[in-house]
């Protein structure tokens, strides 16, 4: 397995989902609840908004037809190339670890410096996608998109509930119990 396929590896269903309970419960731990939520919301809304745009595109995948996997379960459902649920994923979770960053590193070359790799990290897991012959360049450009498209939408209608705890302790995030 080559790196750039090893990083596709981050855009799979279950690590996003892994992702998602892992932050959900760090964020529980440090009784941040609502944060919690918003990323649970974040993560589960961006897979379901990947499969409506599917079954409202239903682009053929390049090569043969292929069954959608899910912990290494099988599923005789069509699956379609456009948008790349990988990708969208990928890029989803790279959104969430910049805000992660913009939000809690005081550091401005450490934000920029992380958040130019955790973005070509994104495009190259992105990239193995199609060079393993599961989709066309075109795909990956428009999860890209979408994915910015859902992670700003998703950001501008939570930004103020989000926020009205966090602004409590000085845009800190792990803040040591009293």
């Amino acid at each position: 397995m080559s790196a750039v396929s090893a990083a596709g590896w981050f855009g799979s269903a279950e690590v996003t989902i892994a992702t998602a309970l892992l932050a959900a419960g760090v964020f529980l731990i440090y009784k941040k609840r609502r944060l919690a939520w918003y990323v649970m919301a974040y993560f589960f809304g961006g897979m379901l908004f990947t499969l409506l745009l599917k079954f409202l595109v239903q682009r053929e995948r390049p090569g043969a037809e292929r069954m959608i996997e899910l912990f290494s379960f099988e599923f005789e459902l069509e699956s379609y190339s456009f948008p790349s649920g990988h990708a969208m994923r990928l890029f989803l979770l790279a959104g969430f670890l910049i805000w992660l960053l913009l939000h809690y590193c005081s550091s401005r070359v450490m934000r920029a410096g992380a958040g130019i790799f955790i973005f070509l990290a994104a495009t190259a897991g992105s990239y193995s996608r199609v060079s393993d012959g599961w989709h066309y360049p075109s795909d990956i450009a428009g999860s890209a998109f979408a994915a910015v498209i859902f992670a700003m939408f998703f950001m501008l209608m939570t930004r103020r509930r989000i926020f009205e705890n966090v602004s409590k302790t000085k845009n800190r995030l792990f803040v040591s119990p009293k």
